[in-house]
Formats: C-alpha cells, structure tokens, sequence
C-alpha cells in the first residue's frame, strides 16, 4: 500500500488532474461530436458510438444545448440503421427543459460498450433483459424432450469445463459425448458447442447449432431466444423477432412473457 505513504500529496496531485482532465473534456466534447458525425458519414459505426461516447460524457454539464441533442439524435439513427428501436434507451434523456441524468448515464454505458465490443444489439439486450430460467422455461413445456437424471449429469459436466477450462475444452468434451448421447441430450451439448463457438468467434456455427436446438426442440423458450440473438449478429432482425415472438407464445409463466417482452422491446 505504497499510496499511503504520500498521502496529502497524492489527493492534491489527484485534485488537479481531475480539474484538468475535465476542463479538457468540456473544451473537446464540439470536437468529440464532429468526430462522431464524421465516422457515421464514412459508415463506421464502430467509431461513431465511440466518439459518442466521449460526446455524451462531454456533454452532462451542458444538458439543454444542442450539441447535447445532436449527439442523442445521432444515437437513435445509429440503432435505427440496425433495425432497433432506440426509443427504451434514448427517450427519456429529455424531460421538459431539462435531462434525466441517469437516462443519460445509461445511454453512455451503452456506446462505451458496444464500441468496445463492436456490437449493437448483443450490447441493447445485455442493458436490462432478465436472464432467462432454464428449468422454469422447459421443464414442463409441451412437447419437452425427456431429461434423465444422466443427460442432466452430462450437461452439468459441460457446464463446470465452461467455468473451469474455457470453450476449447467444452468443444472437446461435448465431440465426445455426442456420439451416445440421448435426443434431449443432443439438444443440450449443441447448445452448450453453440455457445462455445460464440465464445471463439465463430458465430457462423454457433448459428448452426442454435437452429439444430429449436429444429429438435421446437417448443423451448430458450433455444428460440439463443437462436434468436445469434441472428440479430448477422442482421437477420425480422428473423430474430419472429423467433422471439413464437417463443412469447410458448411461454408460460408472467415472468416469462415479462422478459420476452423487454427483449421486444428494442425491436423497431
């Protein structure tokens, strides 16, 4: 604890930088806003909600300027272009003359991590879409393929080489298990290989995997709502509601269909 020794010194030190740092950062926010409105001229999404980000933390001083609401406005065409509804992140910022700060705050995490991982909608459904409960979705839905206390076994052995080993050793794990494996247990390493395949990049055969699940289970809320996110990165938006839409219909608890409904809530 190194930092306790210069004490005083160091908080002063601190005090100043953040004086600076935030002088600099109200003095570059027009800049930031240009650099923002220049990458999505040059189709740069990526850039655009980068350079939006450092616009809207820029900005929080300067709630009721336009620059403010340019930078907004410039957010909700971002998310319109991939066929999203901007309205459940974006229409709140404003209220009256002035802003709702935490809309505000919410909005800036959204573009500082979607330019980080360079995706849209993975990051809009990661904001507040509750997960989804695996036994409340299928356990009893019609037509559910049977689980035996065996394939349940095999699938929680999956599960801890994902936690411990990485999807590399999952790949692994599931080539195996696939050849004897039960119809239900099939269903459950595909979507185990399926995401382990999104966790390496290959989203093509996670793709792949997450339509074998819902060909081969077609009534889980679940497969459908994997499938369906896996279609939205390769922008087959229509595809993905229609799938989450089925999958709203298959559900059978309110806290089911609530959570559908806030992943449907993004769609345009």
């Amino acid at each position: 604890m190194i930092w306790l020794a210069v004490g005083l010194g160091l908080v002063v030190l601190l005090v100043v930088i953040g004086v600076a740092s935030g002088r600099s950062e109200q003095k570059n926010a027009p800049q930031k806003l240009a650099q923002a409105q220049q990458a999505w001229a040059n189709k740069d999404a990526k850039a655009t909600l980068a350079a939006l980000q450092g616009a809207l933390v820029e900005a929080k001083d300067d709630a009721g300027t336009t620059r403010l609401r340019d930078a907004v406005k410039l957010l909700d065409d971002v998310l319109t272009s991939v066929g999203a509804n901007p309205k459940p992140l974006t229409a709140d910022i404003f209220k009256g003359s002035g802003v709702d700060q935490e809309a505000l705050d919410r909005a800036q995490k959204f573009t500082e991590s979607a330019s980080e991982k360079g995706r849209v909608w993975g990051e809009l459904l990661a904001l507040d879409t509750p997960l989804l409960d695996v036994d409340e979705q299928d356990g009893a839905a019609p037509n559910a393929l049977e689980r035996t206390e065996a394939d349940v076994a095999v699938t929680n052995e999956v599960g801890k080489a994902f936690l411990f080993n990485g999807p590399d050793a999952v790949l692994k794990l599931v080539e195996e298990k696939l050849p004897t494996a039960s119809p239900a247990l099939k269903i459950d390493l595909l979507s185990q290989r399926a995401a382990a395949h999104s966790m390496n990049e290959k989203r093509d055969l996670a793709l792949a995997d997450y339509q074998a699940c819902v060909d081969g289970e077609p009534s889980s809320v679940v497969h459908r709502t994997n499938l369906a996110e896996s279609l939205l990165e390769f922008g087959r938006v229509a595809d993905a509601k229609a799938h989450l839409v089925a999958a709203q219909g298959l559900a059978r608890t309110a806290k089911q269909k609530e959570g559908l409904q806030k992943i449907l809530q993004w769609f345009a």
